[in-house]
């Protein structure tokens, strides 16, 4: 899918760097070289403008106080997708999931990936596999003016929807309005230790002649709870 060719002004991002170790946020932060962007993605989504101190090459950061954002997705084409393995020089292995799109010599060859999602994600924790590296292209809803920003993932549970999300931004037929969700996860294993995580989400809601720009006045997100200790083996967790 082709994307747009204007520099997006800003990223937006599900972590940070703290103390050089990552971090994971509870909602979303903007990075962006434009004091004025940032200082108005402040007072759209909260959260102060302060130097970039959390990783990446963007002079200025927000940490907002939303887990949700109303966008505008112009059709399918916001929407980039393939699968690359990295290696300590570089790109050993990208393609769509079905052909190399490089190097060169090998584009339009088949990649030899698994057919079986499942499987795919097998070969890339195993390491001989690729990854899904996934870029949105977007404006806020409610101040498009403002420029694109993009967000890039490489959530498998976001690659395994994007059939769908490109489905339903085709059947707009034209910009539409999309919730741009970092989604809570929490579940528990079969030895009763706790996960939580987030996930990001896009959920397509229609064009903009039927859909508010604003979502609804929502509460601050609730924060990720900590993960429950493993009890030990053959005592129930509480």
């Amino acid at each position: 899918m082709t994307q747009s060719t204007i520099v997006p002004v800003g990223s937006f991002r599900t972590g940070r760097l703290a103390e050089g170790r990552p971090q994971a946020l509870d909602a979303w932060r903007v990075t962006t070289d434009d004091a004025e962007v940032a200082a108005r993605i402040a007072n759209l989504l909260g959260g102060q403008p302060q130097p970039n101190e959390g990783g990446g090459k963007l002079a200025h950061e927000v940490l907002t106080k939303v887990e949700t954002v109303r966008v505008l997705m112009d059709g399918p084409d916001a929407v980039a997708a393939h699968m690359i393995l990295w290696g300590s020089k570089g790109t050993i292995h990208q393609c769509d999931g079905l052909e190399f799109l490089s190097p060169e010599e090998k584009k339009g060859q088949p990649c030899g990936c698994p057919p079986v999602f499942e499987d795919r994600k097998v070969a890339a924790k195993e390491g001989r596999g690729p990854m899904p590296s996934i870029n949105l292209t977007f404006r806020i809803a409610a101040e498009p003016a403002l420029g694109e920003f993009h967000f890039m993932t490489s959530s498998w549970q976001m690659a395994a929807q994007l059939s769908d999300l490109t489905d339903a931004l085709k059947r707009v037929n034209g910009p539409a309005i999309c919730d741009l969700t970092l989604e809570l996860v929490a579940y528990a294993t079969k030895m009763g230790r706790g996960i939580c995580y987030r996930k990001p989400v896009v959920t397509v809601l229609g064009s903009p002649d039927t859909v508010t720009i604003e979502p609804p006045q929502v509460a601050e997100p609730t924060p990720t709870p900590a993960p429950s200790p493993t009890p030990p083996q053959g005592q129930a967790s509480p």
